[in-house]
């Protein structure tokens, strides 16, 4: 049954993962700069490399949260739907409610999102990660998507990760959705365009020497992507007989381009911090309200 507590503690818990998420936010942004400079400047190689595992480990914690947030958004406009029904809908708590829910859909429609592609789809199981999110105006206007993996790909930007799709540009349709758009990249990954190309170079080995628009293709994705199919399930299945959940260490072999030890420290890292949390939460009587709620 809602009430106005149940609708306090889910205000509270939305309230907490907003300021969450936008210190993830602001934590990629700081990250993202300094591997952009450290770039620039010709930094070391294995110095680069770590830079960029911090940078890959800020980026993992965004999707969680996300999630989490959109969980309690649900149960907070469950609540206020409830007491509605009930004409208890009134009081400062609900108007710090109602505020609360314009907010976090707000935030929803620029906060970034990640999703993996497989690519090239007939040479190789890597993935490669595109980051999109909702512009001002969205769907009267298409998303914003970019590879933050590099790709070798003529309608990709090997420098940049600048798509070309005409779903994003001029024939982007208010009928459409994010869905589309995504499906849509998929299948320019499969179907290049050379013709229209975003990364003239890669178009123009595209065009004259296929064979090796292929090898560079498959290269960059296992050099830049995670590692192999085989190899990153001989992974999964070391770090799961260690005793640890296979989500997590699916994610996070992902997000650490199969780098095993990097995994490994960082899933015990996370459990650990896990356990501590939980038995906080159970040492300070919250089990009651979870149930409550």
């Amino acid at each position: 049954m809602a009430t106005i507590r149940n609708l306090k503690i889910k205000t509270s818990s939305c309230k907490r993962l907003v300021k969450e998420l936008h210190s993830y936010e602001k934590e990629v942004e700081r990250e993202a700069a300094k591997t952009a400079d450290m770039k620039e400047k010709g930094a070391d190689p294995y110095d680069l490399k770590q830079q960029e595992n911090v940078l890959a480990e800020s980026r993992m914690m965004i999707p969680d949260c996300r999630k989490r947030l959109e969980s309690s958004l649900t149960d907070l406009k469950g609540i206020l739907a409830e007491l509605e029904e009930a004409n208890q809908k009134v009081g400062p708590e609900v108007t710090e409610a109602e505020s609360i829910v314009v907010d976090v859909e707000k935030l929803f429609e620029t906060t970034e999102s990640y999703c993996n592609f497989w690519y090239p789809p007939k040479e190789t199981s890597s993935s490669s990660s595109a980051a999109y999110r909702t512009a001002d105006g969205y769907p009267f206007v298409p998303p914003k998507m970019k590879f933050t993996t590099k790709v070798w790909h003529p309608n990709i930007s090997s420098q940049t990760g600048a798509i070309c799709l005409d779903i994003l540009k001029n024939n982007w349709s208010p009928a459409l959705n994010l869905k589309t758009a995504l499906i849509s990249l998929q299948a320019l990954l499969s179907t290049p365009e050379p013709n229209d190309p975003q990364d003239a170079v890669v178009a123009k080995q595209y065009l004259s020497d296929h064979a090796t628009f292929v090898t560079t293709a498959r290269r960059w994705t296992e050099d830049f992507a995670k590692a192999s199919s085989s190899g990153f399930s001989g992974k999964v299945q070391r770090l799961v007989q260690m005793g640890f959940p296979e989500a997590l260490v699916q994610k996070t072999l992902e997000a650490f381009g199969g780098d095993e030890n990097m995994a490994l420290e960082r899933g015990v890292h996370a459990v650990h911090q896990l356990h501590l949390m939980t038995a906080h939460w159970h040492s300070n009587g919250h089990a009651s309200e979870v149930e409550d709620g």
